[in-house]
């Protein structure tokens, strides 16, 4: 049986076509696994393979650029040698390549929609986004799974879930997701993603600070947190307002700047994991961007970024395809055991 796993900082998921079983999330502060992981995995899977999508923080991308001179149609072998010339500069030590996208294909200096294949041309430029991730995280994923009886098959970044997720053409701006102490913002060119920016200011820093500024217990501190994320704190909770709201104007300024020196962000975004409630749309709104959710939460009381799940669950099924580009290499192969055999055994 295909088992697909979701990984986000605040929740997990085992998810699948037709169903998705949710737990909490894996990780504690600076991304590290619980000690509770192993059972936590357990009780929502069971034992065999399964493919892996990654949490936000755990990619980075890198978009290289290929030119080729072709002087005739292009053929699949020509698009995959392209691929592959730019995957091998994308490659760092400590680093896997675990997913690539063509993000943008020119056919003599004009951009095309679709495939390039049969298509008469002198010169191909092709541009990829190659998503990393450090080798040091994916052998602590590996040796987790393994508590848990489950044995690493695949991994997908996140960035490609997303891909899969809006295949209906929902999506017409950048993604910003939040999660944990992280928020990503992400570029797609159709349904493919061309470039992702990560910073280290998320949601869980608003707990954080409300938790510190008014000496409460984890529990209470969250509560708290979603009320003033919601805009529903009365008048006698103002200072705890303001708290929240100075933390999310800068965890809105940060990712949006990350974007706009990306390139890829304007004055739009759709958000996933946090509410589109009056706090969020004026913290955005103070970086100039008007954000929105996109519609895509599997149920009302989901986080709507379980709807990456859905997605990773599709490419897991085989319901939806993984470019030609789908690969995972290594900058410097011989120096490391264990998830290394799992790279060469599977790509």
């Amino acid at each position: 049986m295909s088992q697909t796993l979701f990984l986000s900082e605040t929740v997990s998921a085992a998810a699948g076509e037709g169903a998705m079983a949710k737990g909490s999330g894996l990780f504690g502060r600076k991304g590290r696994f619980k000690p509770s992981a192993p059972e936590i995995l357990g009780a929502l899977m069971q034992p065999g393979e399964v493919t892996v999508c990654l949490p936000p923080f755990a990619t980075q991308c890198r978009t290289l650029s290929v030119r080729a001179q072709i002087g005739r149609r292009v053929t699949q072998n020509d698009l995959a040698d392209a691929i592959q010339a730019a995957l091998g500069r994308a490659g760092e030590p400590s680093m896997a390549v675990v997913s690539a996208e063509p993000s943008r294909i020119l056919l003599d200096r004009e951009p095309i929609t679709g495939s390039p294949v049969g298509q008469a041309a002198q010169e191909m430029v092709v541009e990829v986004a190659a998503f990393l991730s450090k080798l040091s995280f994916l052998t602590e994923l590996e040796a987790v799974l393994a508590e848990a009886q489950l044995e690493l098959s695949g991994v997908i970044a996140c960035e490609e879930a997303l891909g899969a997720a809006v295949k209906e053409g929902l999506i017409d701006a950048p993604v910003i997701l939040l999660d944990g102490f992280a928020a990503k913002a992400v570029a797609l060119e159709g349904s493919a993603a061309a470039a992702s920016v990560l910073t280290a200011y998320g949601p869980a820093h608003v707990t954080q600070d409300l938790a510190t500024t008014f000496s409460l217990g984890p529990e209470e501190a969250a509560a708290l947190s979603k009320r003033a994320v919601l805009g529903r704190l009365p008048k006698e909770e103002g200072k705890a307002a303001l708290v929240a709201g100075a933390r999310l104007e800068e965890i809105a300024n940060e990712v949006v700047e990350a974007a706009r020196r990306a390139g890829f962000l304007s004055d739009r975004a759709i958000v996933l994991g946090l509410p589109i409630s009056p706090p969020v749309e004026a913290a955005f709104e103070m970086s100039g961007v008007t954000v929105r959710a996109p519609g895509l939460a599997l149920e009302k009381t989901d986080p709507s970024i379980l709807s990456l799940a859905k997605g990773a669950g599709l490419i897991g099924a085989g319901s939806a395809g993984r470019t030609a580009a789908t690969a995972m290499q290594l900058a410097e192969p011989s120096r490391r055991e264990g998830i290394l055999d799992w790279l060469r055994r599977n790509f």
